[in-house]
């Protein structure tokens, strides 16, 4: 195909992957992926794809090159019907949509205001007059919403839409906002500073701003114990969150700020107590949590690494020469291998919600890459395409993943 892929994601129970190619997203059913089961057609380019937690609903924001005036579809993925389509909307920038972790609900941010559906009652539109398109967030629970007005951090009650807490200690406009899993705290990020708040109390925590460069992202970890933040240049830093906080944390500024090569991959394993690293050396370092301390090395002329979502002492190594392997993290040994391509970089992008599948990408060409999905453990291969994507250079990773 010669369109531009836009994501590629797995439904949370990994049974179905859906793929956004310009206007039409896809849903191709595990383990054949041979044609698509179903498409989901909109009438412009798909910027934005996220699915519910639970599975059940799919929304898209599409907008025309160029222009701002976007749309959001709702699918319900259990029917593969269209529910709902919301037009009119002024997204300057992307826009940013998002589900609350009941899926109950989904948020739109817009330059002017956030809209609320309840997905059950879709005629059931909460409107909040503040803006949203930088940065967006919903809590767990789905009782509040994070959203941003320029340097500002604002915090708005769903139930009656009252704006509950005005968070005005960024300097710059803040562009990444996340909660922490356990809903104890709310990260917010600028291109020069990163806050952490306490999202009961909505207290200042603490502050970090000697960012070398701008930041490009935020994550917790799922254990909520940990921090990442990730700027333009392959530099990360890692917090550890302590249980109580002192004025001096976080005490190691320089000292987790690691330096990785350009498209090399990171990942936390599944109980949170190892950090997988690719280095620029292309070897796989096992890091300490906090990412300070490499605990052991695995292998050598490795190319990418990710972890199991689920087995936390399973990681899968993708090596120079084309070949893939599952190791076993206290020991290195090898499980299984498998060959894509001679002489071409493999890999592995993404592992599916379940552990089950893993998907790895191989890049034969300045912008023809070759996809294949593999069952786990065994490294039988599922399914296999190639992509021609045109100005795709050399980054598949960060398109795919």
């Amino acid at each position: 195909t010669s369109v531009r892929m836009g994501q590629a994601k797995f439904a949370p129970h990994g049974d179905t992957l859906y793929v956004a190619l310009d206007e039409v997203v896809s849903s191709y059913k595990a383990p054949n992926l041979d044609e698509p089961r179903d498409r989901f057609t909109h009438d412009r380019r798909v910027h934005q794809m996220v699915i519910s937690p639970d599975g059940r609903w799919l929304a898209a924001l599409c907008r025309p090159p160029n222009a701002y005036n976007g749309q959001v579809s709702v699918w319900d993925l259990k029917t593969d019907e269209f529910q709902k389509r919301f037009d009119g909307l002024s997204t300057a920038y992307a826009g940013q949509v998002a589900f609350s972790g009941d899926s109950g609900l989904l948020g739109i941010g817009l330059n002017d205001e956030l809209r609320v559906i309840d997905l059950e009652e879709f005629d059931r539109v909460r409107v909040i007059t503040t803006s949203a398109h930088l940065g967006m967030a919903l809590s767990h629970d789905g009782q509040f919403v994070a959203s941003s007005g320029g340097s500002v951090l604002n915090i708005h009650r769903l139930s009656d839409g009252e704006r509950v807490a005005e968070l005005e200690d960024h300097q710059r406009d803040v562009i990444e906002i996340a909660y922490s899993p356990d809903g104890r705290f709310i990260a917010s990020g600028s291109s020069n500073e990163i806050i952490l708040w306490d999202a009961i109390t909505f207290q200042r925590l603490a502050s970090f701003h000697d960012l070398d460069r701008p930041m490009r992202v935020i994550a917790f970890a799922p254990d909520s114990r940990r921090l990442l933040i990730a700027d333009l240049r392959s530099l990360v830093k890692v917090w550890e969150i302590p249980e109580q906080f002192t004025s001096t944390w976080p005490v190691f500024q320089e000292r987790a700020a690691r330096r990785y090569a350009p498209h090399s991959q990171m990942s936390y394993s599944a109980d949170s107590q190892l950090l997988a690293a690719n280095s620029p050396a292309n070897v796989i370092h096992l890091r300490s949590p906090d990412g300070l301390g490499i605990i052991r090395s695995l292998a050598q002329d490795c190319s990418g690494v990710r972890c199991s979502p689920v087995d936390a002492n399973l990681i899968a190594v993708g090596f120079q020469d084309g070949s893939l392997a599952l190791l076993e993290a206290t020991s290195g040994q090898e499980k299984n291998r498998a060959v894509i391509d001679s002489g071409t970089q493999a890999r592995p992008v993404r592992f599916s919600q379940d552990g089950r599948r893993l998907l790895v990408l191989a890049q034969l060409e300045d912008e023809v890459c070759q996809c294949v999905l593999y069952s786990v453990p065994d490294l039988n291969e599922v399914a296999a395409w190639t992509l021609n994507l045109p100005g795709l250079g050399d980054t598949p990773v960060a398109v795919l993943s």
